[in-house]
């Protein structure tokens, strides 16, 4: 739950629930806002969680949080604790800020919906329109780390995040990592108005091949 004394929206935790509640149900989990002491299962004791999250015997626990501090992080990791013995629960942390937009909620992107879009990055580049190709290929990199997440993404982040991100997970070979990284910059010049800066086909095949990578376990 935010805490209180804050600075900003007091419905910054309200619209912060209200889109994940419809990023999860748009993936079919039941949520449940505050839920009531007596639904809950013994072994959170006197807990409450900002929200839940249920689907196909998971069970996703959602806690909204001002900021990260060293009390909330104990706090967390005594729910973490809580729930260790029980593999189908797992802890969503969500930071709200007092930028509306850092708070947006990225929902889980469906299998198919990657593929028509790879689709359409192969269509870009065919045609030369090379740069908005590039671009395309990087939003969907995002959305294959957030599919391997498994959550709605609570947080915005730059290119190098997400070529961290899969690299400290594992998802990316050195050689993948080391091509992402010099492309991020390339990336931002773009998108930053960089007129002059410009992508080449390999380059979008690079990004591309960075996603296949990353969702090896379900090829696009």
């Amino acid at each position: 739950m935010v805490s209180s004394g804050q600075a900003w929206d007091p419905d910054t935790e309200a619209r912060i629930l209200d889109r994940l509640k419809a990023a999860y149900e748009q993936r079919g989990f039941s949520f449940v806002v505050r839920p009531q002491p007596e639904s809950l299962p013994a072994f959170l004791g006197q807990y409450q969680p900002d929200a839940i999250a249920k689907k196909d015997g998971e069970t996703v626990i959602i806690e909204v949080k001002s900021r990260e501090t060293s009390s909330a992080e104990q706090g967390l990791a005594e729910i973490r604790r809580r729930i260790a013995d029980h593999k189908d629960w797992k802890l969503n942390v969500v930071y709200a800020t007092e930028r509306q937009e850092a708070s947006v909620v990225i929902p889980v992107a469906g299998l198919e919906a990657l593929k028509q879009q790879v689709t359409e990055v192969k269509n870009l580049e065919a045609t030369g329109h090379v740069r908005a190709a590039f671009i395309l290929s990087w939003s969907l990199l995002e959305a294959a780390l957030n599919r391997l997440n498994g959550d709605p993404a609570n947080h915005l982040r730059s290119p190098g995040q997400v070529v961290q991100s899969l690299a400290m997970g594992g998802h990316l070979s050195k050689t993948a990592e080391r091509n992402l990284r010099g492309l991020s910059d390339l990336r931002n010049r773009i998108v930053h108005g960089d007129l002059d800066a410009n992508a080449s086909g390999e380059d979008v095949e690079q990004v591309l091949a960075a996603i296949n990578e990353t969702l090896v376990l379900e090829p696009l």
